[in-house]
């Protein structure tokens, strides 16, 4: 976990590509995929992107945000 020295917020130690993000960039991943999920479980956007794989997206989709909450 990364906590801000600021605020005392913690986000997910996410790496890519063996960067690791900054407390900054972790939230706005956490943001994107918490925006991502709520919008492939709108009708319109599911019908858009085809619910088969709308609901792909969300499913995977929520599994990465549960790793991201997770303090393990």
């Amino acid at each position: 976990m990364i906590r801000d020295n600021e605020t005392g917020w913690v986000e997910a130690t996410i790496v890519i590509n063996g960067q690791p993000l900054t407390f900054a960039q972790s939230m706005s991943v956490r943001v994107a995929v918490a925006a991502m999920i709520m919008h492939t479980s709108e009708d319109e956007s599911r019908a858009l992107l085809g619910v088969q794989l709308a609901e792909n997206y969300r499913v995977h989709l929520v599994e990465v945000e549960r790793l991201m909450r997770s303090k393990e």
